[in-house]
């Protein structure tokens, strides 16, 4: 049996900057113990260098050395999970800049948002790429509430009719208020065809700060999409989330804006 090893008292940020540093020595540990020439061979360090990093992380009480070679201890175990859980957090927010950027300036989106997300922006080769998948989305959920600003693909209309008017998905929209004229004085018969839907309950309101969308789905869990728009209501990403904290903010956002819309007025006969 191997005694874990004690730790040198060090504070949080050195404690990051260390495990960053070596992170890629910790991952060689994660897969399996292994002494200090193996660890040579399959990071590419010089002898030096590993010996220096086994000596840290030892003093750290992250690893442990044993019969079997160098290993994780059951701390450096959690730590260096809770490092890679922060290290793919901050990943994403960094794919997720420009669309954060491109949000009104009250807008504010929670870190849950982006725990375990999906974050689809229209940068690169597949500008299209965010609106497409939140249409296959809406085509695979069960009920759907949604903060509306603007169109968020070309085929928009026929994806709204499929999920809302073929699939019978009950659905509630709280529109911008500008959109809404949009759609209601389109001339589009699938626009008109989804908008006379029963399935289909609208609000208006003056303005939402960007588009979201609770997907509930009977076979999967719940999703919450965030969709964020430019100054000329161009999409320029989303986040997908099944994350129950996000979840909880979406539908706490929704119910807001809905509580704060109105009921369109009945057309006259």
């Amino acid at each position: 049996m191997v005694a874990e090893s004690s730790s040198t008292e060090q504070s949080s940020d050195d404690l990051l900057a260390l495990l960053g540093q070596r992170h890629d020595l910790l991952s060689a540990l994660a897969e399996s113990p292994a002494e200090r020439p193996a660890l040579v061979e399959t990071v590419g360090s010089s002898q030096a260098t590993v010996y220096r990093a086994m000596k840290e992380l030892t003093e750290a009480g992250i690893v442990t050395h044993g019969d079997d070679g160098y290993r994780l201890t059951t701390w450096g175990e959690t730590v260096l999970g809770a490092y890679e859980a922060i290290t793919a957090q901050v990943e994403r927010l960094q794919q997720a800049q420009r669309m954060c950027n491109s949000l009104p300036g009250e807008a504010t989106l929670p870190p849950a948002l982006f725990r375990d997300a999906t974050v689809v922006t229209a940068d690169g080769p597949n500008p299209h790429a965010p609106g497409s998948r939140l249409g296959d989305m809406l085509l695979e959920s069960d009920r759907i509430r949604a903060l509306v600003k603007a169109h968020t693909q070309e085929n928009a209309a026929e994806v709204l009719h499929r999920a809302i008017v073929v699939r019978d998905t009950p659905t509630e929209f709280v529109c911008e208020a500008a959109f809404y004229d949009y759609l209601h004085q389109s001339d589009d018969p699938t626009i008109e065809r989804v908008m006379r839907d029963d399935r289909l309950t609208t609000f208006t309101i003056e303005s939402v700060p960007f588009g979201l969308f609770l997907l509930d789905r009977s076979d999967d869990p719940d999703l919450v999409t965030v969709v964020a728009y430019d100054d000329d209501g161009l999409l320029t990403g989303t986040v997908v989330t099944a994350a129950p904290d996000a979840r909880d903010w979406g539908r706490g956002v929704f119910e807001r804006y809905k509580t704060q819309a109105t009921a369109p007025e009945p057309d006259a006969d």
